[in-house]
Formats: structure tokens, C-alpha cells, sequence
């Protein structure tokens, strides 16, 4: 059963580029599953793109399925702490837990969403900057973690990222695609969820 759907909108100083994440959880058991699935909204010469970001699993019996940026949660912990915890760590925190939470404290809910604009910066990274970036940014703090002993496996679970076309993704979710994780595909395949990427525009 679904527990909570929220879109965090993190604006950035560009008017070109717009970084969000979608913040799901799920009930799986005894525990709660959650993760974040950022996206950019870009807008060039009067069009409008969306794309979100996917990890490939680098570990474990889901290596090499597609991903968002999530896990389980811990004790006592709300569904909406779990994804932004998970996301991220598994984002090596390139946008902080701290930084996220921070603002759903302050957040419009509209049913099950909370709308948080995030304004300035995000975590400790610039403000300025596409997506081919962020992948870069991400590629290069991957590559600082692998060389600590130990390695922090929590945040290098993911072993490459991709930015996908919003109905390339929604395809593959409809499709039950063999290349995405079975657990993304039970949250974003709920109805709800569906609508909700397919409204982002």
C-alpha cells in the first residue's frame, strides 16, 4: 500500500534548468521502502523537456537493473525521512539529507504531496550547471569514494547514472521492463504515481 508521495521542486539560479526529486515510499513487510527520483525541466527555444535521473545497481541481485535513489528504512523512522535519507546517500550526498529535510518542515501539502521550493543552492554543489554536469559531479565524487578504506558501500551502490526521457521511463514502467528494478516498478507502476510523472511538463 502506497504511504507517501512527495515532490520536492529544488529551483535553481537558472532559468533553463530546474532540478526536483519525487520523494515515494511503499510498504514492503515489517519496513518501508523509499527513494528519490530527481528530474530537470528544461526549456530551450520554446520546448520543454523532462528527464529524470537513474542509477544502475552495481551490487547485489538487482546489479545492472535501472533504479531511483532509495532503500530501506530504519526504526522509527517517518517514510519521507527514509527517502530523503536514502536518496540521499545513494546521491553521496551531493544534495544532503540535512538540507532536504530542512525544508519539508516548511512544505505545501496539497492530498499526499508536499511542494518544497528549494532556493539558492543545493547541498554544497553550485548553482549553475546542466545535467551533463551533474553527471560529472556525481562520476567524480563516486570515484573519490572508491579509493577510501574501507569503502562506504551505502553510498556506491549505484555504478553509473543516466538521465532518461520522462516517456521513455513511463514506457519502460508500463512495460514492465526487465532493465528497471522490480521494487521502482511496484511504486511508480501505481496509478498515482504514473499521473504524477506524466503531469510533470
Amino acid at each position: 500500500m502506497l504511504k507517501l508521495s512527495t515532490i520536492i521542486k529544488s529551483l535553481l539560479v537558472s532559468s533553463t534548468f530546474i532540478l526536483s526529486t519525487i520523494l515515494n515510499s511503499i510498504n514492503i513487510g515489517p519496513v518501508v521502502g523509499a527513494g528519490t527520483l530527481p528530474y530537470v525541466i528544461e526549456k530551450t527555444n520554446g520546448k520543454t523537456k523532462v528527464f529524470f535521473l537513474m542509477g544502475r545497481e552495481g551490487l547485489g541481485k538487482f546489479k545492472k537493473t535501472w533504479s531511483d535513489f532509495g532503500g530501506k528504512g530504519l526504526p522509527g523512522e517517518e517514510t519521507y525521512q527514509v527517502a530523503s535519507r536514502e536518496g540521499s546517500e545513494e546521491l553521496m550526498n551531493i544534495i544532503s539529507n540535512k538540507y532536504i529535510l530542512s525544508k519539508i518542515k516548511n512544505a505545501t501539502r496539497v492530498g499526499n504531496t508536499f511542494i518544497i521550493n528549494i532556493e539558492d543552492k543545493v547541498g554544497h554543489n553550485p548553482t549553475k550547471y546542466d545535467r551533463e554536469k551533474f553527471i560529472k559531479i556525481l562520476n567524480k565524487e563516486r570515484k573519490k569514494l572508491l579509493l577510501q578504506k574501507p569503502k562506504p558501500v551505502s553510498l556506491i551502490e549505484k555504478d553509473k547514472f543516466i538521465w532518461w526521457r520522462k516517456k521513455d521511463l513511463i514506457n519502460a514502467i508500463k512495460n514492465d521492463s526487465k532493465i528497471l528494478r522490480p521494487g521502482l516498478k511496484s511504486i511508480y507502476g501505481q496509478p498515482q504515481n504514473i499521473q504524477i510523472l506524466q503531469n510533470i511538463k
